[in-house]
């Protein structure tokens, strides 16, 4: 891979990362929902159904004694069976669409310190270059969504991906926003030391195309018991530390958003109780606060200049 500086006529901190071989595109992909392996003509057009299962692959108890089936959540079927969806055409989900990025600019701290927090959330659609993104939403710590916009994709949409993103045809129909109109808006709102939430949060920053070193992903800070490559779905978290059930009446992503930021002021809070709060001034929003204080420093070393809460231990 190589990285290019933007010209002048691109987004200020764009950062342009190609690979060699992508000027000749491969004729063949895997499907990332059927596993076929599918051809693809010069110009993107490819032939051939897909007959996937769009359920996880659970383990369950065997008729032999002691052993396991394993079958997928979506149609009880046993793994191996024809898949119970077809949809028109392949997808795939490869990483080969690597123009486009922007990192955000270290900043003047406002005037109380704070370079904020934010829960992000991103739905993608599939086209022929993989995923783009087709809507985003950020929640502050206060639960307030400050933006929420419909994306259009550069490419030809394959497949909405509507099951999981939420996000129909009609949605897009009259969209005109674009990724770069996103980057814009995000670039000025973030700095380099804003504090992102997210859930799987890679994929959010894959799809908005987004280099940010200060990320709190919440599969990572609530790990699934049985360790990597498992994760926690954003569901479960929300039924256990939440109790609340989400995306019972469908998928959405300010929803979604939202879970994020109340789970990590639910770790915070969790993690801090028995201790005796004591705001030393006007910060510009409690939970903001709280979060800056103590998840940062997970990440980084935050000095006492920086610091606008003081933490008294009950006696």
């Amino acid at each position: 891979m190589r990285i290019c500086k933007h010209s002048a006529s691109a987004m200020p901190g764009t950062v342009r990362a190609s690979w060699s071989h992508h000027r000749h595109p491969a004729s063949r992909r895997t499907c990332c929902r059927c596993g076929k392996i599918y051809g693809v003509t010069p110009t993107g057009k490819q032939t051939g159904e897909c007959h996937y299962h769009f359920g996880r692959v659970l383990s369950h108890k065997g008729q032999v004694l002691g052993g396991l089936e394993r079958r997928y959540s979506c149609c009880e079927g046993v793994l191996g069976s024809p898949g119970c969806q077809v949809a028109k055409l392949h997808v795939h989900d490869q990483k080969e669409n690597l123009e486009g990025f922007v990192k955000t600019f270290v900043k003047f701290p406002p005037h109380n310190g704070n370079h904020g927090v934010f829960a992000v959330n991103c739905e993608v659609c599939y086209t022929a270059k993989g995923l783009e993104l087709t809507r985003v939403t950020v929640v502050d710590p206060s639960l307030h969504v400050v933006y929420d916009t419909f994306v259009k994709p550069d490419e030809e949409v394959i497949d909405y991906n509507t099951r999981f993103s939420g996000v129909a045809e009609d949605d897009l129909k009259d969209t005109k926003t674009s990724i770069r109109d996103v980057q814009a808006i995000l670039l000025n709102l973030f700095s380099a030391d804003t504090i992102l939430i997210g859930h799987s949060f890679e994929h959010s920053l894959y799809a908005l195309k987004l280099i940010h070193p200060s990320v709190v992903d919440t599969t990572v800070m609530f790990p699934h018991r049985q360790g990597l490559p498992h994760k926690r779905s954003l569901e479960s978290l929300a039924a256990d530390c939440l109790q609340r059930t989400i995306q019972d009446d469908g998928h959405s992503s300010s929803e979604n958003a939202t879970a994020c930021m109340e789970l990590v002021l639910w770790k915070v809070k969790d993690d801090l109780k028995g201790r005796k709060l004591c705001f030393a001034h006007d910060t510009g929003g409690a939970a903001a606060a709280l979060l800056s204080l103590h998840v940062l420093p997970c990440m980084r070393r935050i000095g006492d200049k920086d610091s606008f809460l003081i933490i008294v231990p009950d006696a």
